[in-house]
C-alpha cells in the first residue's frame, strides 16, 4: 500500500512539475508576443513614391529639413529641434542654413552642422540603405521590432515625415528623432 501511495504521489508531483513547466513556457511565449517580432516597413509604398518623385524629375527645389528630440535641459524635459533651410539646384545641395532651437530659446548660431539629408533624392537613398541594414541586422536580433513610420506629399511625392521605433523585449523603445520636410518650393 505505502509502494502504491509514493507512486501515486509520485505522478501527482511529475503532472504538477508538468504543469508549472508548461505555465512557465505560455508565460513567456505570451510575453515575447508582447512585442512584434518582425520589420515593419511598407516598401511597396515607399519604391512607389520614390520612383514617382525621380519620374517627375525635379532638379531645383529649396526645403526646411526639420529634426526634433527629447531631452533634458535645466532638469526639466524639454522639446529641441534641428533646422536645416536647404537649397538643392540641379538635384544637389547647392546651400544650407543651420539652426538649433532648445525650447523657447533663440537659435543658437554658433554650430554649424551639415544636413543628414542633403536633398529630396538623398533622403530615399539613406533611407533605403538604412532599411537594408536594419533588415541585416534583423537576422541577428529576431528578439526586436523594428518599425518605419513615413508620409509623403500627394502630389510630389517627397517625403514629408519620417522616423523609426526599435522595441527591444524587456526595455523600452527607442524612437529615433523625427525628420519632417517642410516649406517645399519648386525653384526656376
Amino acid at each position: 500500500m505505502k509502494e502504491y501511495k509514493m507512486k501515486k504521489n509520485g505522478i501527482i508531483c511529475l503532472k504538477a512539475l508538468s504543469f508549472i513547466c508548461i505555465l512557465g513556457v505560455s508565460i513567456v511565449i505570451i510575453g515575447c508576443n508582447d512585442y512584434l517580432e518582425d520589420f515593419n516597413f511598407d516598401e511597396k509604398t515607399f519604391m512607389a513614391n520614390w520612383n514617382a518623385w525621380n519620374n517627375q524629375n525635379i532638379k531645383n527645389y529649396s526645403f526646411t529639413l526639420e529634426e526634433s528630440f527629447y531631452g533634458i535641459a535645466r532638469g526639466v524635459p524639454d522639446l529641441s529641434s534641428y533646422e536645416w533651410k536647404i537649397i538643392v539646384k540641379n538635384g544637389v545641395m547647392d546651400s544650407f542654413e543651420y539652426f538649433f532651437y532648445e525650447g523657447d530659446y533663440f537659435p543658437e548660431e554658433s554650430y554649424k552642422s551639415v544636413p543628414p539629408f542633403t536633398s529630396i533624392s538623398d533622403m530615399f537613398q539613406k533611407i533605403y540603405n538604412d532599411v537594408n541594414a536594419q533588415k541585416e541586422y534583423q537576422r541577428k536580433r529576431p528578439d526586436r521590432t523594428v518599425e518605419y513610420i513615413l508620409k509623403y506629399n500627394n502630389e510630389l511625392n517627397f517625403i514629408t515625415f519620417y522616423t523609426v521605433n526599435v522595441y527591444i523585449p524587456n526595455m523600452s523603445a527607442w524612437p529615433m528623432s523625427p525628420f519632417r520636410v517642410l516649406n517645399f518650393t519648386l525653384l526656376d
